[in-house]
């Protein structure tokens, strides 16, 4: 079956398919539910998913582009995530700063 990558449908297989779905680029494994209804809701819930990795990725790289130093600080006052030019001006790498 042909799919768009990072997509893999197949209607039975063990660890030997998932293992080379994922050599070819498969990100998500869904196990195959009981009935439709499960199938529809499941792979709706993959799809959200997707959308919302696909949206932080793309915001991402719109914070990254910025000229102006962004972070986020968690309630303990930790720093959570910094762009490049944040990182710029205070000299630091990201694994010295985020925990």
């Amino acid at each position: 079956m042909a799919a768009e990558p990072g997509h893999h449908a197949h209607g039975n297989g063990g660890e030997e398919v998932m293992a080379d779905a994922f050599k070819h680029g498969l990100y998500h494994y869904l196990l195959k539910p009981d009935g439709f209804d499960e199938l529809v809701a499941v792979t709706a819930a993959a799809i959200e998913s997707k959308r919302r990795e696909d949206f932080n990725e793309l915001m991402a790289l719109i914070v990254n582009s910025l000229p102006d130093a962004v972070y986020c600080v968690d309630t303990s006052g930790r720093i959570t995530a910094i762009n490049v030019a944040a990182r710029r001006m205070y000299g630091y790498a990201d694994l010295e700063l985020v925990d």
